[in-house]
């Protein structure tokens, strides 16, 4: 009995002094080397940057204060990300992970497949403040504001650009409008529920409908990405449709009934948007 509780006094210090040489001595610097090479080797237009990277256990990482490039262009920030092996992938050449991170204010957790050349992403978002997200704010050139949720699904390789597919709500939006329109400094929805495809370099919104304070909205067409992306072409329709106390406050200001009564349906009135992300133009269809 003795000699029981001896060898578990034993290893019980054994692995408490591997545990901690296996962290402070982990090395940081090349795993952060194995991520960064093997993410570009799937996709080369994808970078990543970490700043510290520790182990998790029973097997995982953490790595702290993460951006996810596109290019140039920032996709997300995140402090502190979790990441998880699959067991199988020790085993097969695909590796499998699974990743979990608070990321502007929310939870973005989901499962990366990586293979010599391709690269899926399949990720679930929840309660994302859209405030918080430069590269958000920065591409549409107005303050975005409202709560994100949905999921959002990524394959590509290395002579493909990628195909990526989103189904994503934001609630509680607010929308600014840089050159006030009918008096109003911002536009308010009370949800904006889309569903859209990223295919190369062409942004296709299948359905975006929403419901606002001011108004309702059905929108649909395609992007054309450029390089900045700011400068990318809008082709989008759209049928809108304002509310009572909305259109009685443009009265008082404009001819709106001249302007919309042979447009207008059960519907809603159509409308055109084009011109680029950062320079919309509006114009009746």
């Amino acid at each position: 009995m003795k000699n029981a509780g001896k060898w578990l006094l034993y290893s019980t210090y054994i692995m408490a002094v591997a545990v901690f040489f296996i962290y402070y001595l982990f090395p940081s610097d090349a795993v952060k080397k194995q991520i960064e090479f093997h993410l570009n080797r799937a996709n080369p237009k994808l970078n990543i940057m970490v700043d510290n990277i520790r182990p998790a256990f029973p097997i995982g990482l953490k790595l702290y204060n993460v951006s996810l490039y596109h290019l140039y262009d920032l996709l997300i920030e995140a402090e502190q990300i979790n990441i998880t092996y699959g067991f199988l992938s020790f085993f097969r050449p695909k590796t499998t992970l699974f990743f979990k991170s608070g990321a502007y204010e929310g939870i973005l957790k989901g499962r990366a497949d990586i293979t010599a050349d391709k690269l899926m992403i399949n990720a679930d978002l929840s309660g994302i403040m859209t405030k918080d997200i430069s590269v958000l704010q920065d591409l549409f050139n107005r303050k975005i504001s409202g709560m994100l949720s949905g999921k959002i699904t990524y394959s590509g390789n290395r002579k493909f650009a990628g195909t990526a597919n989103a189904k994503l709500n934001l609630s509680d939006c607010e929308v600014e409008v840089l050159t006030p329109l009918f008096n109003l400094e911002s536009f308010t929805f009370d949800s904006v529920e889309a569903n859209a495809v990223m295919d190369n370099r062409k942004f296709q919104i299948k359905q975006c409908v929403v419901r606002g304070r001011q108004i309702d909205g059905n929108i649909s067409g395609f992007i054309d990405i450029e390089d900045p992306v700011n400068k990318s072409v809008l082709n989008l329709t759209a049928k809108i449709k304002p509310h009572p106390l909305f259109l009685a406050d443009l009265r008082k200001a404009f001819p709106v009934d001249l302007l919309f009564k042979k447009r207008q349906n059960k519907n809603g009135f159509p409308v055109r948007l084009s011109g680029t992300l950062d320079e919309p133009v509006f114009s009746l269809d």
